[in-house]
C-alpha cells in the first residue's frame, strides 16, 4: 500500500479538507478494524479528499453527499470484512472523479497510487460532455459494458456503492426510485455471480441484502 505523501490534517495537498479529530475517530472506529499507521494515514487522506470533493453536494435526502462515501467504506470494511486499505481508499474516493471538479485524476494517482487510481477510474462513468457518445443511453451502455468486463474487486466496489444507494432509495423521487430499482435488478445484481469465486462470503451477504431491499428472493449460492 502506498504511503501518503502528506498526512497533516488539511496540509498543503490542494484538494484535502480539514476534518476534526472527533470526526476522524468516529469514522475509523466505525470501520471496525485496526490499520497500520501508514495505512491509517492514507485512509485519513482519502477521507479528507472525498470530503473536500463533495463539500458542496447533497443527496436527495438533503444529507451531505460525502455521507454516501463514508457509508460505502464502512459497509465494505465492517460488514463485508474487506480490510485492504486500497479498497477502503477507493470506496471513499469512488465518486470524486465523476462528481467533483476539484479532485483531478492525476493527483489521485500521485497521492494514492496506481491501484487506487485504477479502481476509482473503473467505477467512474464517462462525463456527459464526452464526445464519444451521442446521448446518455450510449454513455451508460458503454459504462455497463466496461463494468461487466472488469475484475472482481471493481465489481465488488460497485456493488457496495449501489447497495448503499438502494438502501436510501426512499429519499428519491418516485420516478427515480423505479428507474434505479430496474437498473439494479437488470444490471448490477447479476454482477454478484461474477465475484463469487473471489469473494464467496461477500457475494452471499450482498445477494441477501439486495434481495431484501429489492423485495426479491435470494439467489441460491452453491
Amino acid at each position: 500500500m502506498r504511503k501518503a505523501k502528506d498526512i497533516s490534517n488539511g496540509g498543503p495537498i490542494p484538494f484535502a479538507a480539514a476534518a476534526s479529530l472527533k470526526e476522524m475517530q468516529i469514522f475509523l472506529r466505525a470501520l471496525g478494524h485496526s490499520f497500520s499507521p501508514a495505512d491509517e494515514d492514507l485512509i485519513k487522506l482519502a477521507f479528507r479528499t472525498a470530503k473536500a470533493g463533495h463539500s458542496d453536494q447533497f443527496r436527495d435526502s438533503s444529507a451531505p453527499y460525502f455521507v454516501h462515501c463514508v457509508d460505502t467504506a464502512i459497509m465494505l470494511c465492517r460488514d463485508l470484512g474487506i480490510t485492504d486499505p486500497t479498497m477502503i481508499c477507493a470506496s471513499l474516493l469512488h465518486d470524486t472523479l465523476e462528481d467533483s471538479l476539484i479532485v483531478p485524476k492525476k493527483l489521485i494517482k500521485i497521492f494514492f497510487g496506481w491501484e487506487v487510481y485504477q479502481l476509482v477510474m473503473a467505477v467512474t462513468k464517462p462525463k456527459r460532455s464526452d464526445q464519444r457518445f451521442g446521448n446518455d443511453d450510449e454513455r451508460h451502455r458503454f459504462y455497463f459494458q466496461q463494468l461487466k468486463k472488469a475484475g472482481a474487486r471493481v465489481k465488488l466496489l460497485k456493488l457496495v456503492d449501489r447497495l448503499q444507494n438502494i438502501r436510501t432509495l426512499s429519499n428519491c423521487e418516485p420516478a427515480k426510485r423505479v428507474r434505479k430499482r430496474k437498473e439494479t435488478i437488470r444490471i448490477y445484481r447479476p454482477l454478484i455471480a461474477d465475484i463469487r469465486a473471489d469473494f464467496p462470503k461477500q457475494a452471499r451477504w450482498l445477494d441477501q441484502q439486495f434481495a431484501f431491499w429489492l423485495g426479491q428472493k435470494p439467489i441460491r449460492m452453491v
